[in-house]
């Protein structure tokens, strides 16, 4: 079963009041978790500015969604950085399904 990524962001920082618009989105509180379907999940999180907010297109806070929300993080990340974000997470459960360390009691105990 292939890897699945899902965005999340748990919080999204606003200025109440920006010119003539209310709860204008600044920063993107993000998380991407990663489930390979056999019980093994990563995930990565930070916090990411967005671009300048523009009056002239702008969504109401109350109207924002899932999708607009990622699209602007992924428009700020670019592909190169999604896919290192990925890449560091599937190496993440690859070291859970095969760990590279183990940890053993002393053999004299």
């Amino acid at each position: 079963m292939p890897t699945t990524y899902t965005w999340q962001f748990p919080t999204l920082d606003v200025y109440p009041i920006w010119q003539t618009v209310v709860n204008a989105v600044y920063d993107m509180h993000w998380r991407l978790v990663a489930d390979d379907g056999a019980g093994h999940t990563a995930s990565a999180y930070g916090s990411q500015r967005c671009g300048p907010v523009d009056v002239n297109d702008f969504t109401p806070f109350s109207s924002l969604t899932l999708a607009e929300v990622q699209s602007w993080l992924e428009q700020q990340f670019g592909a190169n950085r999604i896919s290192e974000i990925k890449a560091q997470l599937d190496q993440t459960i690859a070291n859970q399904i095969s760990p590279p360390t183990a940890s053993l009691p002393p053999p004299w105990e």
